[in-house]
């Protein structure tokens, strides 16, 4: 049978322009999807992964002040330091600066603490009228496992004035109640809460006792 065409029926081909305006419209919408996957914050609880959190607090020495990032807090006792100006906290990476050879510890969380005068200079030298505390708060298996084997646990600075550089232990004292672990210091560093694997010939005995606040005179 004979079929009539009738005029407009026919197939249009789509214009090379529309095609090119498709491409480009879809490469805007691909390109924004994979930007805004780039842009989400990292979990900070994947390995490896810090999130830089820099916390700072103005110090009145006529003024208790305490300053805390992540699980690491900062006890400066009033009159501690007789200069005005500001501390700051901030985390850092798992085991930084180990020391070549050593085995068996493990340093984590590590944090810096700073402290700058009005003008937002670092002091280089800070003198502590009273013994400052930086406490690091730690999970209830981990407790129950410090209680067993205190030996493989310090509060430690980064002596970076020895030669060679090396982490050494802080006189430490552990508040139950808190679940805290705090090393008496009488400057500020980096500091870390290090953890043995296996038990060593070397340890600092913690003093365990009810705190009465930050400071027990």
């Amino acid at each position: 049978m004979y079929e009539f065409e009738f005029p407009g029926e026919e197939e249009q081909p789509i214009p090379k322009l529309a095609i090119g305006l498709i491409i480009a419209l879809l490469t805007v919408v691909i390109t924004l999807v994979i930007l805004t996957g780039l842009q989400q914050p990292d979990s900070s609880t994947q390995d490896g992964v810090i999130e830089f959190m820099l916390v700072t607090e103005e110090y009145d020495p006529s003024q208790d002040v305490v300053i805390s990032v992540s699980n690491a807090t900062l006890y400066v006792p009033k009159d501690a330091i007789h200069m005005g100006g500001s501390i700051s906290i901030s985390p850092r990476a798992p085991n930084l600066f180990s020391i070549a050879g050593e085995t068996g510890w493990f340093r984590s969380p590590v944090v810096n603490v700073e402290y700058r005068d009005e003008a937002g200079a670092l002091y280089p030298l800070v003198t502590f009228f009273r013994p400052v505390e930086i406490c690091f708060k730690i999970v209830q298996e981990q407790w129950l496992n410090y209680l067993n084997r205190p030996n493989e646990y310090q509060v430690q600075y980064y002596a970076e004035k020895q030669n060679p550089p090396r982490w050494e232990a802080l006189p430490m004292v552990a508040y139950p109640e808190e679940f805290q672990l705090c090393g008496q210091t009488d400057h500020f560093s980096l500091f870390a809460l290090a953890i043995r694997s296996h038990p060593g010939d070397s340890f600092i005995s913690a003093t365990l006792h009810t705190p009465q606040g930050p400071y027990v005179p």
